[in-house]
């Protein structure tokens, strides 16, 4: 929005000069200078305010510059000459020798010209510009959420081209973490980087007290991650390292949490403000839009990283570094490499893997980090990329076939010029100018619309793109979307004006136009063929997604969520040690269980379907022989006894887990069928061991069914399920089943911890069934955003199979006025009619179905429970859309059948 002021400025300035010369050169400087303060008036008044403030004084100087003509000819001014003359430099004199003077003047007439002509029919702009808008924003939207993820990674960031992120490769992950001991390792030996930092993504409980805490978005990072950066803090300022051996408890808040908690006060610094638990002291504000490096989500809160910074096998964090002067990411990598093959040389317990094949560290630039690394994210890219070419396509074919239309109707016009002088170029020109005018206003409105969009996302309004994401519309954005209009207007502009600049004098002479002659791969055919065709694409697959969120609600996925609720707790943070945080979370479960609603708990480390789970390696299961450079490992859930109960997850084989699984207890462990399956295959698996380096073994008690982790319709993974009495976690989540809805007692909850602990943060409350309804977020917001695309190109194939029916009839008023003369029954007319409309249809119909079948199949993996060429599916979409299409085909069928015969022969 901060751009669309001075842009907007800037072009009426142009326009002022070209269409209004004398008032420009008089008041130019004057006239500016207040658009600008009502501007930014009405700019701060939101976008609304704004958006009508533009159109009044864009359509203010054309009118103005209309009168201003009109006036002129009146007095026969040499000037402006009389009246329009399509002849090139007739009407207008060129000032001095250049030809360009020319050339400007020659344009300010089409302008001038096109303005008025679109004046004289409003229903075909409205028309024409919704069905734009929509085409551009969409494009527009993509491109800024491209341009604030790979163009503008950093916005706050001093020369973001020398930054780079740096990870630990392995085979599992080569864009794996690294541990604050690693990066303090890094940071004094790396000599080809000019600073490194460390940062983690993380939500934070917030709040003044601690019953008003809430949940936001922030980093924990090294206390030199701003320097490194190179962001400067609006207020106040970065941390120090004085700010960690003072004990760390210091805070930079977001410009969002500034505003909204603190009205903006200059005087912020030195306020308190509890974090997780703790006062935290506010030393800064950051940027307005300040992002994280993972991606363009607005950060509200960042503090020092305090806990584990000695602990090298807490692998959370990952490296931010900026090159020194001269050097490439090619020349840091080559170091960083050998510094990797160092690390694993005095910490091989931590960077090999039972002595050998060491990690390495990774060094990417901030666009490549941000791009997939496998096939799976670049097919979903592709796809997403194919949609909006398919919607932007649909409506610029529509608005290609109305100015097909509409050049038909002006070919009397066009012969008239051309009979008085006017050439073929520029015919072709005037009629140019007036589409680009169209695509233009429709790039404008697209403009608005996508800024409105981020505005939304920014406040946390928005689904697509995610809430609290910064995409804002700035300078290459708006460079991006007048060229695609220019690009698009020339394109689906320029053979409308073609066919339109082509003059029959003959049959103008004679006051009848000849009627178009018909073929059914013609282009306005072929253009209804290509909107049927991609509407039934998005129809279609909306279709798939809907029947696969239907599938997905009323799947077994192997446990049951209903009326459990989860409570996610961080013992670190309360400075528990192992026996202190066990007794701290019996003494929480007693007391939750007394409550008179609540009928049993248990702890996990995982919720399933919360997106994954831990992964632990260096596995050796009793009699498996891996093959070579296999590296095995498998998911783990550390858990208490009752878990499998409370949640009806289905035992198997042999016991469950039991309170006298200790840590003096032998080691024990549950394993999934998946788990059995790859290693044991045709076994029981019940009484074998596992190894796993020179700990003490595992020995399998059980085997549970298999349920997903990260996805709904996953492939069953290899899993084990450790007792929490032999592997403690600090990170904990409290599973409480309740008899009825866990709602009403989720601040119970919160107070029970508070009544325990009342400095330990409550890091997460809320349903079980919340977190595996969140599973099935991409098919909902899918669905949502291709279904609101499928029925306004569906409404756009409607519009164009009506219009061009509709002009066919027209064209074919005596033939209709013959077959009703010689006794055609009314039906038989309305038949009629309505198979042309069905034949337009089966243009598109056939190859719609050919790329709603191939999409489907890429889309397989979000399709859960039935084959992605579902017949209902396919019969149901293809139903839709010719019901559509026989429904845009009656009103001109009905208006042909009611036609008066002898109205009709006279008319010819």
């Amino acid at each position: 929005m901060n751009l669309l002021l001075p842009v907007s400025a800037r072009l009426y300035s142009l326009l002022q000069r070209f269409l209004l010369p004398g008032m420009s050169r008089d008041y130019g400087a004057e006239a500016q200078a207040v658009f600008r303060d009502l501007g930014r008036d009405a700019k701060d008044a939101g976008p609304g305010k704004f958006s009508a403030f533009l159109w009044r004084e864009f359509t203010s100087l054309f009118r103005a510059a209309s009168q201003d003509r009109a006036e002129a000819r009146k007095a026969g001014s040499a000037k402006t000459g009389k009246g329009f003359d399509p002849r090139p430099g007739k009407g207008s004199r060129s000032v001095g020798p250049g030809g360009w003077r020319v050339l400007l003047d020659t344009l300010r007439q089409d302008v001038r010209y096109a303005v008025r002509n679109l004046s004289r029919t409003p229903g075909f702009v409205v028309v024409s510009v919704f069905s734009l808008t929509f085409g551009i924003a969409v494009s527009t939207a993509l491109f800024s959420v491209a341009n604030a993820v790979l163009l503008r990674p950093l916005p706050h960031a001093s020369e973001p081209e020398e930054l780079v992120r740096v990870f630990s490769g392995s085979r599992r992950f080569s864009r794996g973490p690294l541990s604050f001991p690693d990066y303090l390792d890094l940071k004094t030996m790396a000599e080809t980087l000019d600073g490194i930092a460390v940062v983690s993504g993380r939500r934070f409980s917030v709040g003044f007290t601690p019953s008003t805490t809430r949940q936001v978005s922030g980093i924990e990072v090294s206390e030199d991650y701003f320097d490194v950066l190179g962001i400067r803090m609006i207020r106040g300022r970065g941390f120090l390292p004085e700010d960690i051996d003072s004990g760390g408890r210091v805070a930079v808040i977001g410009f969002n949490l500034w505003q909204r908690e603190f009205d903006g006060d200059p005087g912020v610094m030195g306020a308190s403000l509890l974090v997780d638990g703790h006062s935290h002291t506010i030393v800064g504000v950051g940027p307005e839009g300040m992002v994280g490096v993972g991606g363009p989500v607005l950060l509200e809160l960042v503090v020092p990283v305090i806990e584990h910074r000695d602990n090298r096998g807490r692998q959370a964090y990952t490296g931010v570094a900026r090159l020194q002067d001269g050097i490439g990411p090619l020349q840091a990598q080559a170091e960083l490499t050998t510094l990797a093959q160092h690390l694993a040389d005095e910490h091989p317990e931590y960077w090999t893997r039972d002595g050998n094949d060491p990690r390495d560290l990774v060094v990417r630039t901030f666009r490549e980090a941000m791009l997939p690394e496998n096939g799976a994210p670049f097919l979903a890219v592709l796809g997403f990329l194919a949609v909006v070419g398919l919607i932007l396509l649909i409506s610029c074919s529509n608005v290609a076939n109305l100015l097909l239309t509409r050049a038909y109707r002006r070919r009397e016009e066009v012969a008239i010029r051309s009979a008085v002088g006017a050439g073929r170029r520029r015919i072709t020109s005037q009629l140019l100018t007036e589409n680009l005018i169209l695509f233009g206003l429709s790039g404008g409105l697209g403009l608005l619309l996508t800024h409105w969009i981020a505005s939304l996302a920014g406040s946390g309004w928005a689904i697509l793109p995610p809430p609290g994401a910064e995409f804002s519309v700035d300078g290459r954005v708006a460079a991006f979307t007048i060229g695609l209009s220019l690009l698009t207007g020339l394109t689906f502009g320029l053979f409308p004006a073609l066919q339109a600049s082509k003059a029959d004098l003959v049959s103008a002479m004679k006051g009848r136009t000849r009627p178009v002659s018909f073929r059914r791969f013609g282009m306005r055919n072929l253009l209804v063929g290509v909107q049927v065709g991609g509407s039934l694409v998005l129809v279609l697959i909306t279709l798939l997604l809907v029947r696969s969120l239907t599938s997905a609600s009323s799947m077994d996925l192997g446990f049951q969520p209903e009326n459990v609720a989860v409570l996610s707790l961080d013992l670190s943070h309360g400075d528990y040690g192992e026996e202190d945080g066990k007794q701290f979370v019996t003494g929480l479960r007693d007391r939750l269980e007394t409550l008179p609603d609540v009928e049993s708990t248990a702890l996990a480390t995982w919720v399933p379907l919360q997106g994954g789970s831990t992964v632990i390696g260096g596995l050796e299961p009793e009699g498996y022989v891996p093959a070579p450079n296999e590296y095995v490992n498998a998911g783990m859930s550390i858990v208490s006894p009752g878990y499998l109960d409370l949640l009806g997850i289905r035992l198997l084989q042999g016991r469950d887990l039991l309170p006298r699984d200790r840590a003096d207890a032998e080691k024990v462990v549950l394993v999934s069928q998946a788990f059995v399956r790859h290693f044991w295959p045709g076994e029981s698996g019940v009484g074998k061991y596992i190894n796993r380096g020179e700990r003490d073994p595992f020995l399998v008690v059980g085997v549970v069914a298999d349920i997903p982790f990260k996805t709904i319709n996953e492939e069953p993974e290899p899993h084990l399920w450790i007792p929490f009495g032999q592997w403690y976690q600090s990170d904990v989540i409290l599973h409480i089943r309740t008899t009825g809805d866990p709602r009403p007692l989720l601040p119970t909850f919160r107070l029970q911890v508070a009544d325990l602990d009342p400095d330990l943060p409550v890091v997460r409350v809320d349903l079980m069934e919340n977190v595996t309804d969140n599973a099935t977020d991409p098919h909902r917001i899918l669905a949502s955003a291709l279904g609101i695309a499928g029925l306004f190109t569906l409404a756009l194939a409607m519009l164009g199979i009506y219009g061009v029916v509709a002009f066919s009839v027209s064209q074919r008023t005596r033939e209709v006025g013959l077959r009703i003369a010689l006794g055609a029954a009314p039906a038989r007319v309305v038949r009629m009619v309505v198979k042309e409309g069905l034949s337009l249809a089966m243009i598109g119909l056939v190859p719609g179905l050919l790329v709603a079948a191939a999409a489907a199949h890429l889309l397989r993996v979000l399709i859960i429970g039935f084959s992605p060429i579902d017949p209902v599916s396919f019969t149901v979409g293809a139903g839709l859309l010719l019901f559509a299409v026989v429904s845009a085909s009656v009103a001109p069928a009905f208006r042909a059948a009611r036609a008066d015969p002898m109205e009709s022969l006279r008319a010819e």
